[in-house]
């Protein structure tokens, strides 16, 4: 075989091996920004799942703290009324 043919196939054997290191840096390439992805799409899972929830306990804590006025106001009455009502009672029994 001549060296040009010689030559010509060494050439050839180089540039395969470049383009398959090429194509493992690609695929490397690829599977890192599939990692990097993923990680981001968690995160704003995880960004959306606390912001959620933050509201969730700010609506409980409103729930609780709104319900406690109704129950103190409910009390206030009822001891308005129990007083009126001993009175009327005393006043009776007179």
């Amino acid at each position: 075989m001549s060296d040009l043919a010689l030559d010509w196939l060494r050439q050839g054997k180089e540039i395969r091996t470049m383009s398959e290191s090429a194509l493992d840096w690609l695929k490397q390439a690829k599977e890192i920004r599939t990692y990097s992805e993923l990680a981001l799409d968690w995160l704003r899972q995880e960004i959306c799942f606390t912001w959620v929830w933050s509201i969730l306990e700010g609506e409980t804590l409103n729930f609780k703290e709104g319900k406690m006025e109704l129950l103190k106001a409910d009390n206030q009455r009822l001891k308005d009324e129990n007083g009126a009502l001993i009175r009327v009672i005393s006043k009776l029994s007179k």
